[in-house]
């Protein structure tokens, strides 16, 4: 081999080694692009397959797996149809076949299956892979999971179809315009319902070809308005309807843009009816707010008299007339009558209306408005001094849920305009005013007197709670409460217990009144002698305490010295109702000192002063009800001084003792004691007494019984004071007795009270002679007196000089 052919060899065998070289570098490279290619692939979300000419999967990227749940052997050898949604099926093949055809990247959308039963939405490109000769081997497809875009495409959808539906039925009118020229790109139905315009005339054609705006100006500012403020409400224009009708409408509308262009949302809205109701509701108010004017001055009048001048005065003014009146029912006559007047009805104060008399009966009668506008010939015209000047006349009933409570009565003269429909209309409105305010005066009257009545009684019952009703003083419970008020405050007091001694002989002998009485004059006297400040109180029946904040030791003396002198004093001015009170006292002078503890120790020592003097006071009480009776001129110091000496004589005659006859004078002296206790229209009484009288009269037996009983000294002749109108058949009173169980010297009282009684002058007849008292006493001989002492009295009786 020469060296130029050693040469070339050489140079051959660098190439070639160069070539590998570089062989070996591509193949690096390749392989380098592939593992890139590969962790690409591995780390992309989007899910990338190879398939064959049969569309059968030969390799998937592991996010396979992660988009619809399956494993690499359960994807690779199957055909990519088999997970396609049936509805899609076609639609794949139809595109496969084209990117097969074309061998261009194919683009489709479709629902693959989840390995768990549902479907996902994909958006698969793809393109064939060649091999170097230019035969196809395969299809290499990358997937996209778009579920949540077409999710929201289809709700996208939907509300648009919503917008779509809304916009077409609404009732409203609406229409899309450009801003530019005013013309319709769309209308919904309520625009061609309400403009007479088919769809058809109006999109395409602008405002102004259909002459919508009455006002071209108001269009124009409207326009400058949505230019500026893009967005305007409620703007009001009259607008022209394609029949030529005006109505008026209210726009609200917003500038968008639809395409790239300006485009105006109109909504109008018709306020056709709605202006003319509130022109309407204008006039009304207008017309009310004169009414209301008008009775202003009604509500706030509470006074019924001055309320009923006001609606009159204001009926005048608002119907142009001088002659008004007002007519409320009389409840005696049960008619309607004029209460006040004015004009012609000013002296007709007074009169009444009889049903369907005048205006004012026929109004009362119906319950209606009434209007005569010829009074003349009208046949309910009242005969009344005007009624022949009368030319019309207006009667408006004042309503209440109970039906009409008055009339106000209006008319005009013969040279005055009659009164009208339109007075008939404003005066109902005032009428309606006028009752509600007539009603609030007359219920504010009546709360009127109802709160006064409550706070009287209320402040009866809080006085009531506190006082004793008959006294005025204090009750217990109210004079506990202030001294404990003291005790809290840490004052030094004295308590004074006071007792009315008698008191029960008082009741039952002369009755509650004159006992009620006592106590007041009792009550008096504590308070007349109680220091300022001090409590008094009636505590008890016949029990009342004095509580004085103590000055000095001598306190409590000192009151029971003043008491003692206030009741001496009463009792000289009232011999016939003597006043006795027994006192007794204790000193609060530690905190330990309780209200019981004081009262009891005042109680122990008032009642050791009452013993003391028990005695005394009785017979002072005696005294006092002889005097009474004395002071009624009923039982005089000569009837008493022959009452003795008859019974004495009769006595003396039958043989009885001195101590006997002593007794029998006492008894004489006493018999009709109980008397102090019948009143005195029953002892005074001209003529006979009626059988409840008589009843009460029998009654003086068994007081006078209760009297001596409470007295020691005549406690003895009790029994004698009950049984002396006993008679001697049996038909006397009390207790029914006869002959011999009737005491012997009741018997000889029975004869010398009747005797006396009918030869002295009574209430109820003239005395008798002693022979016409004689004829009586033998006539009544075994029937009510005893007839042996009859025998021995007209004996005794003829020799009795004194007679």
């Amino acid at each position: 081999m020469n060296r130029r052919s050693k040469a070339t060899t050489r140079r051959t065998r660098l190439l070639q080694l160069k070539s590998i070289a570089n062989l070996r570098a591509e193949i690096a490279l390749l392989k380098k692009e592939n593992a890139l290619q590969k962790k690409v692939i591995a780390c992309s979300l989007d899910m990338v397959h190879q398939i064959n000419n049969d569309g059968v999967i030969e390799y998937v990227s592991p996010s396979y797996q992660v988009n619809l749940g399956y494993n690499t052997q359960e994807i690779l050898g199957n055909s990519m149809f088999d997970f396609i949604h049936p509805d899609d099926l076609l639609l794949t093949y139809e595109a496969f076949n084209r990117l097969k055809a074309c061998g261009i990247s194919w683009g489709a959308e479709y629902r693959v299956k989840h390995h768990d039963g549902h479907y996902i939405w994909v958006f698969t490109t793809g393109h064939s892979i060649c091999c170097p000769d230019g035969s196809v081997t395969g299809y290499m497809l990358c997937s996209r999971d778009v579920t949540d875009r077409k999710k929201a495409e289809e709700a996208s959808r939907l509300s648009q179809q919503k917008l779509d539906t809304a916009f077409r039925h609404t009732a409203d009118m609406i229409g899309i315009t450009r801003l530019s020229d005013g013309t319709f790109l769309d209308v919904n139905d309520a625009f061609t319902k309400f403009t007479g315009y088919t769809r058809e005339e109006a999109i395409g054609k602008s405002v102004k070809d259909l002459q919508l705006w009455v006002n071209p100006a108001e269009r124009n500012e409207f326009i400058k308005i949505l230019t500026t403020d893009r967005v305007i409400y409620c703007y009001e224009a009259l607008a022209r309807m394609k029949s030529g009708e005006l109505r008026i409408e209210s726009l609200s509308a917003e500038v968008i843009c639809i395409d790239g262009e300006e485009c105006i949302v109109t909504i109008w809205r018709d306020i056709t009816e709605q202006k003319k109701t509130e022109e309407k509701l204008r006039l009304q108010n207008a017309y009310l707010q004169l009414l209301h004017e008008t009775t202003l001055a009604l509500i706030h009048r509470l006074n019924i008299n001055e309320l009923l001048e006001t609606i009159v005065q204001k009926a005048c003014s608002l119907s142009k007339t001088a002659n008004a009146y007002i007519s409320l029912l009389n409840p005696v006559t049960g008619f309607p009558e004029i209460t006040i007047g004015c004009g012609i009805y000013e002296k007709q104060v007074g009169r009444t209306f009889r049903p369907n008399e005048g205006i004012s009966g026929t109004v009362w009668h119906t319950g209606h408005p009434v209007l005569v506008t010829n009074y003349q010939e009208w046949p309910n015209r009242s005969n009344s001094f005007a009624a022949d000047r009368i030319k019309s006349a207006l009667g408006i009933p004042l309503l209440s849920a109970a039906g009409v409570i008055g009339v106000i009565g209006l008319t005009t003269m013969d040279t005055e305009p009659s009164l009208s429909h339109h007075e008939k209309e404003l005066l109902s409105r005032f009428a309606e005013l006028a009752s509600i305010a007539l009603d609030n005066a007359r219920l504010y009257t009546a709360s009127q007197k109802e709160l006064v009545r409550r706070m009287r009684i209320e402040n009866e019952l809080r006085y009531i709670s506190t006082h004793d009703y008959i006294t005025g003083l204090y009750n217990r419970a109210k004079f506990e409460e202030e001294l404990t008020a003291w005790d809290t405050a840490g004052l030094t007091y004295c308590l004074l217990a006071c007792d009315v001694d008698g008191l029960k002989l008082i009741n039952d002998s002369m009755g509650h009144a004159a006992g009620d009485a006592v106590l007041v004059a009792a009550a008096q006297a504590l308070k007349a002698v109680s220091p300022a400040g001090s409590l008094v109180a009636r505590v008890g029946g016949d029990e009342f305490a004095i509580a004085a904040q103590c000055t000095d030791k001598n306190c409590p003396e000192t009151i029971c010295l003043r008491l003692k002198a206030a009741v001496a004093t009463y009792n000289q001015g009232n011999p016939q109702h003597p006043l006795s009170i027994s006192t007794g006292y204790a000193i609060r002078q530690s905190p330990t000192d309780t209200i019981a503890s004081l009262l009891k120790r005042a109680d122990d020592s008032m009642y050791r002063e009452k013993l003391h003097r028990g005695y005394s006071v009785r017979s002072s009480i005696v005294q006092g009800l002889l005097k009474a009776l004395e002071a009624r001129d009923y039982i005089t110091e000569g009837h008493a001084d022959r009452m003795q000496d008859i019974a004495s004589e009769l006595g003396f005659a039958l043989g009885m003792t001195d101590r006997e006859l002593a007794q029998l004078r006492l008894i004489a002296h006493f018999h009709d004691i109980g008397k102090v206790g019948i009143p005195d229209s029953i002892l005074f009484k001209q003529g006979p007494l009626t059988p409840q009288e008589f009843t009460d009269m029998k009654r003086h037996c068994e007081i006078g019984h209760r009297i001596a009983l409470s007295v020691p000294e005549l406690s003895h002749i009790a029994l004698y004071i009950l049984a002396h109108h006993e008679w001697w058949d049996g038909n006397g009173y009390p207790q029914g007795l006869q002959g011999e169980e009737i005491p012997l010297e009741c018997r000889i009282i029975a004869i010398a009270d009747a005797y006396d009684a009918m030869t002295n002058n009574r209430p109820y007849r003239k005395a008798l002679t002693h022979e016409q008292a004689i004829t009586e006493i033998i006539k009544y001989s075994g029937r009510q007196f005893d007839p042996r002492l009859v025998d021995v009295f007209l004996t005794s009786i003829s020799y009795y000089s004194g007679i």
